[in-house]
């Protein structure tokens, strides 16, 4: 259920932060509570490490594509490099956490 909402909220925020017309979203709105829940439930609650990795892909899909829409407009060359860094450090710090995460819960 949480794979089967997820997807769609995510599309549903890039949508928004893409597209100019959209002027307001409920996927604003709903996306951190979506994202806090995902992160008690499947940490707390239900111990799953793979729910907690796409709700890190979730968080680095929209981040990137609020940069994008923010830096290519301005200096490309520039903005390219500043969001692959980006990508390079937002994944090695979920892969860091995630790999913590892992050895807590079988210690």
């Amino acid at each position: 259920m949480a794979l089967g909402s997820g997807i769609p909220i995510t599309l549903l925020l890039m949508m928004f932060i893409v597209d100019e017309r959209e002027s307001s979203s409920r996927a604003l709105l709903v996306y951190p509570p979506w994202l806090a829940a995902i992160y008690g439930v499947y940490r707390y609650w239900i111990p799953d490490l793979f729910m907690l990795a796409g709700g890190c892909l979730s968080a680095i899909v929209v981040t990137i594509a609020f940069l994008a829409r923010h830096l290519l407009w301005q200096a490309e060359a520039a903005g390219f490099l500043f969001l692959s860094l980006t990508v390079l450090g937002l994944g090695t710090a979920a892969v860091i956490w995630l790999k913590r995460l892992h050895a807590e819960m079988h210690s």
